[in-house]
Protein backbone atom coordinates (compact mmCIF):
# COMPACT_ATOMS: atom_id res chain seq x y z
CA UNK A 1 0.00 0.00 0.00
CA UNK A 2 0.80 3.39 -1.10
CA UNK A 3 -1.50 5.67 -0.29
CA UNK A 4 -4.39 6.10 1.86
CA UNK A 5 -7.07 8.36 2.21
CA UNK A 6 -8.29 10.40 5.62
CA UNK A 7 -12.02 10.52 4.79
CA UNK A 8 -13.13 11.75 8.37
CA UNK A 9 -12.11 12.42 11.85
CA UNK A 10 -13.29 11.24 15.50
CA UNK A 11 -11.19 13.95 16.82
CA UNK A 12 -9.53 17.58 15.77
CA UNK A 13 -10.19 20.86 14.48
CA UNK A 14 -13.46 21.67 12.01
CA UNK A 15 -11.38 23.54 10.25
CA UNK A 16 -9.25 19.95 9.34
CA UNK A 17 -12.04 18.17 8.37
CA UNK A 18 -13.78 20.66 6.41
CA UNK A 19 -10.71 19.81 3.74
CA UNK A 20 -11.60 16.16 4.07
CA UNK A 21 -11.05 13.98 2.21
CA UNK A 22 -7.56 13.69 1.29
CA UNK A 23 -5.48 11.52 -0.18
CA UNK A 24 -1.74 10.95 1.27
CA UNK A 25 1.44 9.27 -0.42
CA UNK A 26 3.20 7.22 2.06
CA UNK A 27 7.22 8.55 1.86
CA UNK A 28 9.04 6.27 3.83
CA UNK A 29 8.64 4.74 7.66
CA UNK A 30 10.30 6.50 10.32
CA UNK A 31 10.79 5.23 13.96
CA UNK A 32 10.18 7.52 16.81
CA UNK A 33 10.94 7.86 20.46
CA UNK A 34 7.81 5.52 21.47
CA UNK A 35 7.60 3.54 18.58
CA UNK A 36 9.14 2.21 15.22
CA UNK A 37 6.48 2.20 13.23
CA UNK A 38 5.36 6.10 12.21
CA UNK A 39 4.65 6.94 8.49
CA UNK A 40 5.76 9.98 7.07
CA UNK A 41 3.26 10.84 4.03
CA UNK A 42 3.10 13.72 1.54
CA UNK A 43 -0.88 14.86 1.21
CA UNK A 44 -2.01 14.92 -2.53
CA UNK A 45 -2.58 18.86 -2.07
CA UNK A 46 -1.67 20.98 1.06
CA UNK A 47 -4.01 22.23 3.34
CA UNK A 48 -4.52 24.73 6.27
CA UNK A 49 -3.48 24.32 9.37
CA UNK A 50 -5.25 27.66 11.37
CA UNK A 51 -2.76 27.55 14.62
CA UNK A 52 -3.74 28.39 17.98
CA UNK A 53 -2.46 31.98 19.37
CA UNK A 54 -0.32 29.83 21.42
CA UNK A 55 1.32 27.78 18.17
CA UNK A 56 5.04 29.20 17.98
CA UNK A 57 5.70 29.90 14.63
CA UNK A 58 8.90 30.05 14.61
CA UNK A 59 9.26 26.33 14.19
CA UNK A 60 7.74 26.71 10.81
CA UNK A 61 9.67 27.91 7.40
CA UNK A 62 8.89 31.34 6.78
CA UNK A 63 7.47 30.62 3.10
CA UNK A 64 4.61 28.14 4.68
CA UNK A 65 2.63 30.52 6.57
CA UNK A 66 -0.12 33.24 5.51
CA UNK A 67 -2.85 34.55 5.69
CA UNK A 68 -6.35 34.33 4.78
CA UNK A 69 -10.23 35.66 6.01
CA UNK A 70 -10.09 32.90 9.10
CA UNK A 71 -6.60 33.81 10.22
CA UNK A 72 -3.13 32.94 10.06
CA UNK A 73 -2.04 29.37 9.21
CA UNK A 74 0.45 27.37 8.10
CA UNK A 75 0.46 25.09 4.62
CA UNK A 76 0.79 21.56 5.53
CA UNK A 77 1.95 19.67 2.81
CA UNK A 78 3.34 16.27 4.62
CA UNK A 79 1.98 14.63 7.78
CA UNK A 80 2.81 11.68 9.92
CA UNK A 81 0.44 9.14 10.97
CA UNK A 82 -0.05 5.87 12.70
CA UNK A 83 -2.29 3.51 13.84
CA UNK A 84 -3.87 4.26 16.67
CA UNK A 85 -5.22 0.80 18.59
CA UNK A 86 -2.77 -1.61 20.11
CA UNK A 87 -2.16 -4.30 17.56
CA UNK A 88 -3.53 -2.83 14.50
CA UNK A 89 -1.24 -1.43 11.49
CA UNK A 90 -1.83 0.02 8.19
CA UNK A 91 -2.45 -2.46 5.81
CA UNK A 92 -3.48 -2.86 1.94
CA UNK A 93 -7.10 -3.66 2.65
CA UNK A 94 -7.92 -1.48 6.05
CA UNK A 95 -10.86 0.11 5.78
CA UNK A 96 -11.68 3.14 8.44
CA UNK A 97 -8.79 2.33 10.35
CA UNK A 98 -8.88 4.47 13.31
CA UNK A 99 -4.94 6.85 13.07
CA UNK A 100 -3.22 9.56 15.01
CA UNK A 101 -2.32 12.22 12.48
CA UNK A 102 0.25 14.65 12.72
CA UNK A 103 1.06 17.90 10.44
CA UNK A 104 4.92 18.48 9.68
CA UNK A 105 5.69 22.21 10.67
CA UNK A 106 9.04 22.03 10.62
CA UNK A 107 10.03 20.61 6.57
CA UNK A 108 13.35 19.57 7.68
CA UNK A 109 12.21 16.49 8.50
CA UNK A 110 12.55 14.98 5.67
CA UNK A 111 16.17 15.33 6.29
CA UNK A 112 15.86 13.03 9.50
CA UNK A 113 16.27 9.60 10.16
CA UNK A 114 14.45 9.56 13.23
CA UNK A 115 11.08 11.65 13.89
CA UNK A 116 11.55 14.55 16.36
CA UNK A 117 8.15 15.16 17.77
CA UNK A 118 9.25 19.12 17.70
CA UNK A 119 9.11 19.20 14.19
CA UNK A 120 5.31 18.08 14.43
CA UNK A 121 1.96 19.41 15.60
CA UNK A 122 -0.42 16.73 16.93
CA UNK A 123 -3.68 17.55 15.10
CA UNK A 124 -6.20 14.62 15.18
CA UNK A 125 -7.79 11.38 15.30
CA UNK A 126 -9.16 10.26 12.13
CA UNK A 127 -10.17 7.09 9.32
CA UNK A 128 -8.16 6.07 7.03
CA UNK A 129 -8.75 3.69 3.89
CA UNK A 130 -6.18 2.46 1.75
CA UNK A 131 -6.19 3.18 -1.97
CA UNK A 132 -5.91 -0.18 -3.95
CA UNK A 133 -2.31 -0.25 -5.72
CA UNK A 134 -2.44 0.20 -9.78
CA UNK A 135 -3.22 -3.14 -11.01
CA UNK A 136 -0.41 -4.06 -13.41
CA UNK A 137 -0.79 -4.47 -17.13
CA UNK A 138 0.30 -7.92 -18.53
CA UNK A 139 1.29 -7.22 -21.80
CA UNK A 140 3.40 -8.43 -24.99
CA UNK A 141 5.68 -6.64 -26.87
CA UNK A 142 3.40 -3.88 -29.21
CA UNK A 143 0.41 -5.06 -27.23
CA UNK A 144 -1.63 -1.78 -26.23
CA UNK A 145 -5.14 -1.98 -23.89
CA UNK A 146 -6.72 0.24 -21.87
CA UNK A 147 -5.77 -0.74 -18.10
CA UNK A 148 -7.92 -1.62 -15.49
CA UNK A 149 -8.51 1.89 -14.04
CA UNK A 150 -9.72 2.90 -17.60
CA UNK A 151 -6.89 5.24 -18.89
CA UNK A 152 -5.05 5.22 -21.67
CA UNK A 153 -1.41 3.25 -20.78
CA UNK A 154 1.49 5.37 -20.11
CA UNK A 155 3.70 6.42 -22.77
CA UNK A 156 5.32 10.19 -22.00
CA UNK A 157 6.76 11.60 -25.10
CA UNK A 158 7.54 14.21 -23.16
CA UNK A 159 10.03 12.93 -20.45
CA UNK A 160 11.28 10.24 -23.96
CA UNK A 161 11.92 13.24 -26.52
CA UNK A 162 13.99 14.96 -23.50
CA UNK A 163 16.11 11.88 -22.98
CA UNK A 164 16.57 11.50 -26.55
CA UNK A 165 17.94 15.02 -26.59
CA UNK A 166 20.18 14.89 -23.93
CA UNK A 167 21.41 11.27 -25.59
CA UNK A 168 22.08 13.20 -28.73
CA UNK A 169 23.70 16.00 -26.96
CA UNK A 170 24.70 15.34 -23.57
CA UNK A 171 25.61 18.09 -21.12
CA UNK A 172 23.60 19.91 -18.11
CA UNK A 173 21.53 22.09 -19.73
CA UNK A 174 20.16 18.89 -21.39
CA UNK A 175 20.43 16.62 -18.12
CA UNK A 176 18.37 19.19 -16.25
CA UNK A 177 15.63 19.18 -18.85
CA UNK A 178 14.89 15.85 -18.53
CA UNK A 179 14.64 16.54 -14.58
CA UNK A 180 12.52 19.11 -15.13
CA UNK A 181 10.44 16.78 -17.21
CA UNK A 182 10.29 14.33 -14.69
CA UNK A 183 8.46 16.69 -12.00
CA UNK A 184 4.86 15.78 -13.54
CA UNK A 185 3.16 13.29 -15.63
CA UNK A 186 3.47 9.25 -15.10
CA UNK A 187 6.28 6.37 -15.48
CA UNK A 188 6.38 2.72 -15.80
CA UNK A 189 8.20 0.47 -13.52
CA UNK A 190 9.27 -3.13 -14.79
CA UNK A 191 7.35 -5.79 -12.16
CA UNK A 192 8.22 -8.44 -14.82
CA UNK A 193 9.07 -11.57 -12.57
CA UNK A 194 6.98 -10.39 -9.49
CA UNK A 195 4.27 -12.87 -7.64
CA UNK A 196 1.50 -12.18 -8.77
CA UNK A 197 -1.92 -13.69 -9.06
CA UNK A 198 -4.02 -15.94 -11.98
CA UNK A 199 -5.97 -11.81 -12.27
CA UNK A 200 -2.50 -10.40 -11.99
CA UNK A 201 -3.39 -9.17 -8.20
CA UNK A 202 -0.84 -8.90 -5.48
CA UNK A 203 -1.72 -10.69 -2.41
CA UNK A 204 -0.69 -10.91 0.99
CA UNK A 205 2.88 -11.86 1.05
CA UNK A 206 3.71 -11.75 -2.58
CA UNK A 207 6.68 -10.57 -3.62
CA UNK A 208 7.01 -6.92 -5.74
CA UNK A 209 10.22 -6.86 -8.33
CA UNK A 210 10.91 -3.65 -9.74
CA UNK A 211 13.69 -3.64 -12.40
CA UNK A 212 17.17 -2.20 -11.56
CA UNK A 213 20.68 -2.83 -12.30
CA UNK A 214 24.05 -1.01 -11.77
CA UNK A 215 24.83 2.62 -12.52
CA UNK A 216 28.85 4.30 -12.73
CA UNK A 217 30.87 3.33 -9.87
CA UNK A 218 28.79 0.24 -8.84
CA UNK A 219 25.58 2.12 -7.07
CA UNK A 220 22.50 1.06 -6.96
CA UNK A 221 19.70 2.12 -9.85
CA UNK A 222 16.13 2.34 -10.58
CA UNK A 223 15.31 2.03 -14.03
CA UNK A 224 11.88 3.56 -15.16
CA UNK A 225 10.30 4.01 -18.83
CA UNK A 226 8.58 6.20 -21.07
CA UNK A 227 6.06 3.40 -22.14
CA UNK A 228 5.41 -0.33 -22.34
CA UNK A 229 7.78 -0.68 -25.72
CA UNK A 230 10.73 0.49 -23.80
CA UNK A 231 10.29 -2.19 -21.05
CA UNK A 232 10.30 -4.92 -23.62
CA UNK A 233 12.79 -3.48 -25.56
CA UNK A 234 14.93 -4.68 -22.34
CA UNK A 235 13.78 -8.78 -22.92
CA UNK A 236 13.73 -11.31 -25.75
CA UNK A 237 11.07 -10.79 -28.51
CA UNK A 238 7.97 -12.22 -26.87
CA UNK A 239 8.46 -12.34 -23.62
CA UNK A 240 5.17 -11.49 -21.50
CA UNK A 241 5.87 -7.94 -19.39
CA UNK A 242 4.32 -6.85 -16.75
CA UNK A 243 4.61 -3.39 -15.53
CA UNK A 244 2.98 -1.07 -13.10
CA UNK A 245 2.00 3.32 -13.43
CA UNK A 246 3.74 5.42 -11.23
CA UNK A 247 3.81 9.37 -11.16
CA UNK A 248 7.49 10.42 -12.76
CA UNK A 249 7.51 12.16 -8.96
CA UNK A 250 7.14 8.66 -7.63
CA UNK A 251 9.95 7.42 -8.80
CA UNK A 252 12.27 9.71 -8.04
CA UNK A 253 10.69 9.91 -4.50
CA UNK A 254 11.36 5.79 -4.60
CA UNK A 255 15.10 6.60 -5.62
CA UNK A 256 15.56 8.42 -2.20
CA UNK A 257 13.64 6.04 -0.20
CA UNK A 258 15.55 2.95 -1.44
CA UNK A 259 19.10 5.05 -1.46
CA UNK A 260 20.00 4.47 -5.11
CA UNK A 261 22.41 5.87 -6.67
CA UNK A 262 20.90 6.58 -9.79
CA UNK A 263 17.63 6.83 -11.88
CA UNK A 264 18.07 5.17 -15.29
CA UNK A 265 14.67 6.61 -18.05
CA UNK A 266 14.60 4.06 -20.47
CA UNK A 267 17.69 2.21 -19.88
CA UNK A 268 17.83 0.37 -23.41
CA UNK A 269 18.16 3.22 -25.01
CA UNK A 270 17.74 6.34 -25.74
CA UNK A 271 18.58 6.89 -22.00
CA UNK A 272 19.59 9.48 -19.45
CA UNK A 273 20.26 8.46 -15.69
CA UNK A 274 19.41 11.13 -13.26
CA UNK A 275 21.27 10.87 -9.82
CA UNK A 276 20.72 10.77 -6.29
CA UNK A 277 22.13 14.33 -5.61
CA UNK A 278 19.97 15.54 -8.65
CA UNK A 279 17.06 13.91 -7.21
CA UNK A 280 17.48 15.40 -3.65
CA UNK A 281 17.51 18.92 -5.13
CA UNK A 282 14.36 18.31 -6.94
CA UNK A 283 12.66 16.72 -3.79
CA UNK A 284 14.11 19.16 -1.01
CA UNK A 285 12.79 22.25 -2.81
CA UNK A 286 8.83 22.58 -2.13
CA UNK A 287 6.93 22.52 -5.43
CA UNK A 288 3.68 23.33 -6.73
CA UNK A 289 2.40 20.47 -8.38
CA UNK A 290 -1.28 21.80 -8.39
CA UNK A 291 -0.05 24.64 -10.67
CA UNK A 292 2.04 22.53 -12.65
CA UNK A 293 -0.91 20.03 -13.64
CA UNK A 294 -2.97 23.19 -14.22
CA UNK A 295 -0.26 24.41 -16.80
CA UNK A 296 -0.22 21.17 -18.72
CA UNK A 297 -4.23 20.74 -18.69
CA UNK A 298 -4.25 24.14 -20.40
CA UNK A 299 -1.72 23.74 -22.91
CA UNK A 300 -3.78 20.35 -23.82
CA UNK A 301 -6.88 22.70 -24.46
CA UNK A 302 -8.61 20.86 -21.21
CA UNK A 303 -9.04 24.21 -19.28
CA UNK A 304 -9.61 28.19 -19.69
CA UNK A 305 -6.67 30.36 -18.07
CA UNK A 306 -9.53 31.62 -14.83
CA UNK A 307 -8.80 27.96 -13.92
CA UNK A 308 -4.81 28.37 -13.95
CA UNK A 309 -5.33 31.61 -12.13
CA UNK A 310 -7.25 30.04 -9.65
CA UNK A 311 -4.87 27.58 -8.98
CA UNK A 312 -1.69 30.18 -9.09
CA UNK A 313 -4.03 32.09 -6.06
CA UNK A 314 -4.45 28.81 -4.23
CA UNK A 315 -1.27 30.55 -2.43
CA UNK A 316 1.01 27.54 -2.76
CA UNK A 317 4.69 27.36 -3.14
CA UNK A 318 6.04 29.04 -5.44
CA UNK A 319 10.10 29.18 -6.57
CA UNK A 320 11.85 32.30 -7.96
CA UNK A 321 15.60 32.57 -9.69
CA UNK A 322 18.34 34.31 -8.28
CA UNK A 323 21.34 35.46 -9.59
CA UNK A 324 23.86 35.81 -7.24
CA UNK A 325 26.92 35.84 -9.12
CA UNK A 326 27.83 39.34 -7.75
CA UNK A 327 27.40 39.05 -3.85
CA UNK A 328 26.57 43.12 -4.10
CA UNK A 329 23.49 42.75 -6.59
CA UNK A 330 22.04 39.58 -5.78
CA UNK A 331 18.99 40.12 -8.34
CA UNK A 332 15.61 38.25 -8.85
CA UNK A 333 14.92 36.70 -12.80
CA UNK A 334 12.57 38.84 -14.80
CA UNK A 335 11.92 39.20 -18.48
CA UNK A 336 10.08 41.99 -20.22
CA UNK A 337 6.37 41.42 -20.93
CA UNK A 338 4.39 42.90 -24.28
CA UNK A 339 3.66 46.04 -22.90
CA UNK A 340 7.21 46.84 -21.97
CA UNK A 341 6.86 46.30 -17.79
CA UNK A 342 9.03 44.13 -16.03
CA UNK A 343 7.45 40.40 -14.93
CA UNK A 344 9.23 38.57 -12.38
CA UNK A 345 9.74 34.50 -13.59
CA UNK A 346 7.80 32.40 -11.29
CA UNK A 347 8.66 28.81 -11.54
CA UNK A 348 6.41 25.32 -9.63
CA UNK A 349 9.77 23.15 -9.33
CA UNK A 350 13.11 23.48 -8.17
CA UNK A 351 14.30 21.93 -11.38
CA UNK A 352 12.33 24.37 -13.60
CA UNK A 353 14.47 27.10 -12.18
CA UNK A 354 18.10 25.49 -12.96
CA UNK A 355 16.14 24.10 -16.64
CA UNK A 356 15.49 27.86 -17.68
CA UNK A 357 18.90 29.22 -16.65
CA UNK A 358 21.64 26.70 -14.92
CA UNK A 359 23.49 29.17 -12.70
CA UNK A 360 20.85 30.81 -11.05
CA UNK A 361 20.05 29.68 -7.04
CA UNK A 362 16.52 28.81 -6.22
CA UNK A 363 15.15 30.46 -3.40
CA UNK A 364 11.40 29.45 -2.54
CA UNK A 365 8.19 31.98 -1.24
CA UNK A 366 4.62 31.38 -1.21
CA UNK A 367 2.34 32.83 -4.71
CA UNK A 368 1.34 35.58 -1.85
CA UNK A 369 4.20 36.71 -0.80
CA UNK A 370 5.33 36.88 -4.94
CA UNK A 371 1.84 38.86 -5.47
CA UNK A 372 3.18 41.54 -2.64
CA UNK A 373 6.59 41.96 -4.23
CA UNK A 374 4.80 42.36 -7.53
CA UNK A 375 3.29 45.54 -6.03
CA UNK A 376 5.27 46.23 -4.00
CA UNK A 377 8.16 46.45 -6.87
CA UNK A 378 5.84 48.08 -9.45
CA UNK A 379 6.34 44.86 -11.99
CA UNK A 380 3.87 44.46 -14.36
CA UNK A 381 3.03 40.47 -13.48
CA UNK A 382 4.62 37.27 -13.67
CA UNK A 383 5.73 34.73 -16.23
CA UNK A 384 5.04 31.30 -15.00
CA UNK A 385 7.65 28.62 -16.04
CA UNK A 386 8.94 30.16 -19.28
CA UNK A 387 10.34 26.99 -20.55
CA UNK A 388 6.93 25.37 -21.03
CA UNK A 389 4.30 25.15 -20.78
CA UNK A 390 3.95 28.72 -19.67
CA UNK A 391 1.44 31.58 -18.98
CA UNK A 392 1.75 35.03 -18.34
CA UNK A 393 -0.57 36.61 -15.83
CA UNK A 394 -0.85 40.20 -15.29
CA UNK A 395 -0.34 42.09 -12.06
CA UNK A 396 -3.99 43.73 -12.46
CA UNK A 397 -5.62 39.54 -12.77
CA UNK A 398 -3.61 38.57 -9.84
CA UNK A 399 -4.56 41.54 -7.81
CA UNK A 400 -1.06 43.41 -7.25
CA UNK A 401 -2.05 46.47 -8.08
CA UNK A 402 -2.94 49.39 -5.59
CA UNK A 403 -0.60 50.73 -2.16
CA UNK A 404 1.90 49.13 -1.60
CA UNK A 405 2.20 46.87 1.37
CA UNK A 406 4.09 49.40 3.98
CA UNK A 407 5.06 46.02 5.97
CA UNK A 408 6.08 43.64 3.35
CA UNK A 409 9.53 41.76 3.16
CA UNK A 410 9.93 39.06 0.87
CA UNK A 411 8.86 35.83 2.12
CA UNK A 412 6.77 37.40 4.16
Amino acid sequence: MATFVIRSLDLGPSDFGGQLPVRANILRQMPGPDRDDYLVARLERPIKYHYPDAFDTARAQHDFLATDEDGPFVWIYVIVACARLVGTRFHAQMRSLPINIAFVIDNTLGNDERLDFAKVEFAAVGFADAVPEPTPSNLTEGETRQSDQAHTLVDNTIVRQAVAAFAAEPGQRRALEVLRTCMFGDLLFDITGSELSATGQFEAGARMQIGGGTGPGGGRALFAYTRNDEIARMYPPGTRIRSMVTPAVGALELVRRQHDSWLYIDPAGPTCAISAAEVDFALRNPRNEPLKAALAALAAGDIDRKAVLAAFLEDGPLLLGLDDATPDNVSVGSTTLPDGSTGLLGFTSAPEVVAFRPSDAVTAFTTRAVVEMIRNEGHGGIVINPSGPTIALSAAEIGATGPKSPRFTPGS
